[in-house]
């Protein structure tokens, strides 16, 4: 029971944290959005970006077994519907395609962008999926629902969301979790954790959260 409580003051630790260095940011959003518009160096979201339902998509972790890798199939289930659109967020250091190898002016890339850009276009999304990764505590601390995936980690481990909105996808496979923040390589001969978390299962979390925030986008 204390591992238990000691685990969710740990996830609250790192999310208030998060808020805290967000703060100021938070109070600035619509500048932020403002000077994404003026800035002619930066992504129109007005133009490209007009939808009933945004959709944030974060592939990327730090720690590469982590990452799910479905988000391509994924993202054009979401750019089926016509009243969705997409955006893909990506660092530095991830080496994925930002575009998802997807060609479609509902889908947009923000990436290499600084914290308090990436905040301002993240708090634009109706939902953000992600991976176990600092992006999902971002979108936490912007109050953006989630629909969170684990594999190798583990949300008993203490950094999962707790949001009322987000949503946890994870197997509980008997080899999860292997490791404490996923920096450790898989020594399975198949990835069993991620082997049925399918991109149709994923949507149908963003779809709940989508629906039952806003009845009407969704028939």
């Amino acid at each position: 029971m204390i591992d238990q409580f000691t685990e969710v003051d740990r996830t609250y630790s790192y999310d208030n944290n998060m808020r805290s260095l967000l703060k100021e940011l938070k109070k600035q959003k619509y500048d932020t959005v403002i000077d994404l518009q003026k800035n002619p160096r930066s992504i129109i979201f007005t133009v490209r970006i007009n939808p009933k339902t945004v959709v944030g998509l974060c592939p990327g972790s730090k720690h590469k077994e982590k990452k799910w890798h479905r988000y391509q199939e994924l993202a054009n289930l979401i750019l089926s519907e016509g009243d969705k659109s997409v955006i893909v967020f990506s660092g530095p250091d991830d080496d994925f395609d930002p575009n998802l190898g997807i060609s479609s002016d509902k889908l947009v890339a923000a990436c290499n962008l600084r914290l308090d850009r990436l905040a301002g276009i993240m708090s634009r999304c109706d939902v953000v999926v992600t991976n176990d990764s600092g992006l999902m505590h971002l979108a936490v601390a912007l109050s953006v629902p989630v629909v969170a995936i684990f594999g190798p980690t583990h949300p008993s481990l203490g950094f999962s969301p707790l949001g009322e909105s987000d949503r946890i996808i994870c197997d509980n496979v008997t080899c999860s979790p292997c490791s404490l923040h996923g920096e450790k390589q898989c020594w399975m001969p198949q990835k069993h954790c991620f082997e049925n978390i399918t991109p149709q299962r994923v949507k149908n979390e963003l779809d709940r959260i989508i629906y039952a925030q806003h009845p009407s986008k969704i028939l």
